[in-house]
C-alpha cells in the first residue's frame, strides 16, 4: 500500500484510531495491586493498558463476532516481555486483551459506584484479573517452547550446537 493509502482509509472511515481510555492512575493503582499478587509480573515488565476505539471499526467484536460496528469499543490489555530470551532480547513483546463495550463497561463502573466494598473487586480490576489470568497461560505456554537446538537458546545456533 502507498504511504497516502492509511489516510485515505482513514477518511473513508475504514480505519480507526486508538485512543487512551481510563487515566493512568486508575489503570496503575489495579497495576500496583496485581503486582502485589503476582511478583513475576515486575520481572516480565508488566504493563496494564486501556484503549478506546473509534467508531466505525471492523474485528473482533466484544460479543465474540467478527464485524463492523459504530458502537465505541473499549480494549483492556496485559502486555509483557516475551518469555524466551531471543524475543526478549529483539524487543518482542506478548499481549493479551480482552475488549467491551464502552457502553455496558461505564455502566458496570457505574453501578459499582464510588464506595469501597471491603473484599469486593471493582469491574476494572475483575477485567484485568480475567485477563491476567489468560495472559499467565499464554506466558507459560510461550516458555515452553523447545524448537531450539542449543543448550543455550539466548545464544546464536551454531552447526556444532545442533549436533
Amino acid at each position: 500500500m502507498a504511504p497516502e493509502a492509511p489516510g485515505r482509509l482513514r477518511q473513508a472511515g475504514l480505519v480507526s484510531q486508538l485512543e487512551p481510555y481510563l487515566p493512568d492512575a486508575d489503570v496503575h493503582a489495579i497495576q500496583s495491586k496485581l503486582y502485589e499478587a503476582f511478583p513475576k509480573l515486575i520481572a516480565w515488565n508488566t504493563d496494564l493498558v486501556t484503549t478506546r476505539i473509534e467508531p466505525p471499526w471492523y474485528g473482533n467484536l466484544p460479543d465474540g463476532t467478527t464485524g463492523r460496528t459504530t458502537n465505541p469499543v473499549v480494549q483492556f490489555l496485559v502486555v509483557s516481555d516475551h518469555p524466551r530470551p531471543i524475543q526478549r532480547a529483539q524487543g518482542v513483546r506478548h499481549g493479551t486483551v480482552a475488549s467491551a463495550w464502552q457502553r455496558a463497561f461505564e455502566e458496570a463502573q457505574k453501578g459499582f459506584g464510588h464506595y469501597v466494598i471491603s473484599g469486593k473487586m471493582g469491574p476494572l480490576e475483575t477485567i484485568f484479573r480475567m485477563v491476567l489470568n489468560k495472559h499467565l497461560k499464554e506466558m507459560e505456554s510461550l516458555s515452553q517452547i523447545i524448537n531450539d537446538a542449543v543448550v543455550d537458546p539466548s545464544k546464536p545456533k551454531s552447526a556444532l550446537d545442533a549436533l
